[in-house]
């Protein structure tokens, strides 16, 4: 019999590792809550991060659950610097990853490596709300 190979919740994992970061310390708001989300939710409080995963998937490797994940977070400010800080200290933290690997233990996931690949100014068509895109490929593995 073959066993099969699962893979853990690698969003909820990323979220619960970035409100454990410098990044949280910026998103928290005056009700002690942290403004970091897998969806933009009602309100749209700013500022604030939202993690959206818009691609990748598991390796085709055989012996370990090993993923190549890209998401996509819009750091939300009230300002452009405030939208920047967001964004600079988010991407300090991925590429922190390669030498640190986080372990996500409540979720069964490690945050192995990750590698940003771009930046953008992309205010809101809409609003014109400041917001910085930062798009990453992030390794993950099951633990």
């Amino acid at each position: 019999m073959t066993d099969v190979i699962t893979y853990g919740d690698e969003d909820g994992a990323m979220k619960m590792w970035l409100l454990t970061t410098p990044v949280a310390a910026l998103l928290t708001r005056g009700d002690g809550g942290v403004s970091i989300f897998l969806s933009m939710p009602k309100g749209s409080p700013i500022p604030s991060l939202i993690i959206n995963r818009i691609g990748g998937g598991p390796r085709a490797r055989k012996d370990i659950p090993e993923s190549v994940v890209r998401y996509t977070y819009s750091c939300w400010g009230n300002t452009r610097d405030e939208a920047s800080t967001i964004a600079r200290t988010l991407i300090a933290e991925l590429e922190n990853l390669a030498r640190t690997r986080v372990d996500v233990n409540a979720l069964g996931v490690q945050l192995y490596a990750a590698e940003v690949m771009n930046v953008r100014w992309l205010p809101d068509p809409d609003s014109d709300r400041p917001r910085v895109i930062v798009d990453a490929m992030v390794t993950t593995v099951t633990t």
